[in-house]
């Protein structure tokens, strides 16, 4: 049956073992990004800058003075 859906028995016998049937995430759980101490302070304050509040999905992503 595997073959017939182009999927190995690997791949079949790891969905037979899961709870759900949800698709996982493929993001990497170890980022390989490592930023100097400057270039993060700098990614963190544009975030807090750029950044809407996170409990008000709606708000729109403006320039905050």
């Amino acid at each position: 049956m595997a073959v017939e859906l182009g999927a190995s028995e690997t791949t079949v016998r790891r969905w037979r073992a899961r709870d759900t049937v949800q698709d996982r995430s493929h993001t990497s759980y170890r980022l390989a990004t490592i930023l100097k101490p400057m270039q993060e302070f700098v990614v963190v304050e544009l975030r807090k800058w750029l950044s809407p509040p996170l409990d008000d999905p709606r708000a729109e992503r403006t320039l905050r003075a």
